[in-house]
């Protein structure tokens, strides 16, 4: 194209005659390219058609520009929406913080009563019905509780010696005799109920999360004063006398600086936990579960992994709520060794006469309620301390009567005030536990729900 401008330009400086021949070729050539015959008749239109040439060419240099200009943009801010939409996905599936599949989601804090899948679930459950009954009086259509049909858990069915087909292995049941009379609770132990990957999976999970987790100290939390003062005797802190006024206002907890002060005196064991829809491994474990056991997944809590460091273990004490008439309480315990343990670790029953030792994979099943829904008192157990080694366990209780919100994480209290994603250790009734630390926040430190459970109990 270059080229013809040149000769345009160029046959201005011709005879009439080559003109005048040029004009005749191209009339007939009759070609779309050509020089019209009416801009070839003189050179003021010869003159005319280059300029007009020239033009187009600009024109289409601009258009070939503009139209590499906008590829370039759409294809750079394909890119970076293409970034920008990545990480926002990754925003949005994370759960924060991600420390490992074990960490918790963030959840807003709400004046919601917690459903109760602790150690003293019962209460919890009893004072969601009232908070839950107060809302619907007030016309709130978002309860669930009405549209929700509870149901009895099924029996524990494993018979001793039974061989079950299990992820292309074979699994055992044995059933651990006792000769107590009036006692309800059977115990079964499945040796290789989860894999050695699996154990030291979860093993390492949960030592990384509270890791991460227990970077903020701790706040300490008491059942009341007494029991906190036996704590600290224990600890050899007879001088510190304390009184209600240590706690942080409306709690049974004591506050950041105090509880710094006391973290190197106590022993614990860590907990951090997991539901049933925060995790993949939680579907495979409570399927596997219903296959041996029975017991069906709607009727279980929160799955737990707790590890126990040298010279701790957990006092004596029961799964389920003696003398009450209610329910909505934990008839059974699932619990799986996720580590061998060099000595000590058992978790014993005093009335049963039965000791069980930790051993890589093996599952513990027992009844802590008859088949009327009463808690069976000769259900104690205790955790015996670790001498050498450390203890890891997963645990689930399963519930007789199932509830709505089983097995959901539920909101966590405003109070105390802490940090966020600042752990907790709570230390039970001096005489029937032990120290704990945990990851998540319950409302059995509270003194107003601890006031109301006692008027519902």
């Amino acid at each position: 194209m270059l080229s013809k401008i040149c000769q345009c330009h160029h046959s201005l400086d011709l005879s009439e005659q080559i003109k005048t021949k040029m004009a005749a070729k191209n009339r007939k050539l009759k070609t779309k390219a050509a020089v019209p015959e009416k801009y070839s008749s003189s050179p003021q239109h010869a003159s005319t058609s280059c300029r007009q040439k020239e033009n187009t060419i600009n024109y289409l240099r601009w258009f070939v520009l503009i139209f590499l200009l906008l590829a370039i943009t759409l294809t750079f801010s394909h890119e970076i929406f293409g970034v920008i939409h990545g990480f926002s996905e990754k925003l949005n599936s994370k759960k924060w913080p991600t420390s490992s599949p074990l960490q918790p989601p963030e959840t807003s804090h709400a004046h919601m009563v917690d459903v109760g899948d602790d150690h003293q679930g019962l209460r919890g459950e009893k004072l969601t019905n009232e908070h839950e009954n107060l809302q619907e009086s007030q016309g709130n259509g978002q309860n669930k509780q009405k549209d929700f049909d509870a149901t009895i858990c099924p029996e524990i069915s494993m018979t001793d010696g039974d061989i079950i087909r299990l992820d292309k292995r074979n699994l055992k049941v044995k059933e651990l005799v006792h000769q107590t009379k009036d006692s309800s609770v059977q115990v079964f132990i499945v040796d290789d109920f989860l894999t050695k990957e699996e154990c030291n999976g979860l093993s390492g999970a949960h030592v990384k999360h509270a890791k991460t987790s227990n970077e903020l100290g701790p706040l300490l939390c008491f059942s009341g004063v007494q029991s906190f003062q036996k704590y600290l005797n224990e600890a050899g802190l007879n001088d510190i006398k304390i009184s209600n006024r240590d706690f942080i206002e409306g709690t049974t907890c004591i506050n950041e600086t105090f509880s710094n002060r006391l973290k190197t005196k106590f022993k614990w064991s860590h907990s951090t936990a997991f539901y049933r829809d925060e995790s993949p491994f939680a579907s495979v474990f409570e399927k596997r579960v219903e296959d041996v056991t029975s017991l069906v997944s709607s009727h279980g809590g929160k799955f737990q992994i707790t590890s126990y460091p040298k010279g701790v273990g957990y006092k004596t004490h029961t799964d389920c709520t003696l003398n009450s008439k209610e329910l909505r309480d934990r008839y059974a315990t699932t619990l799986v060794y996720l580590q061998n343990v060099k000595q000590g670790g058992e978790t014993k029953f005093p009335k049963l006469g039965l000791s069980v030792r930790p051993k890589q994979g093996r599952l513990l099943v027992w009844n802590n309620m008859n088949r009327r829904g009463r808690c069976d008192p000769t259900s104690v157990h205790h955790a015996t301390p670790v001498v050498k080694g450390r203890k890891f366990i997963l645990q689930r209780w399963y519930y007789y009567k199932s509830f709505s919100s089983l097995g959901h994480r539920s909101p966590e209290p405003e109070l105390p005030k802490r940090k966020p994603m600042q752990p907790r250790v709570v230390c039970d009734h001096f005489e029937e536990g032990s120290c704990r630390w945990y990851d998540e926040w319950d409302y059995n430190h509270l003194n107003d729900y601890n006031k109301i459970a006692d008027q519902l109990s």
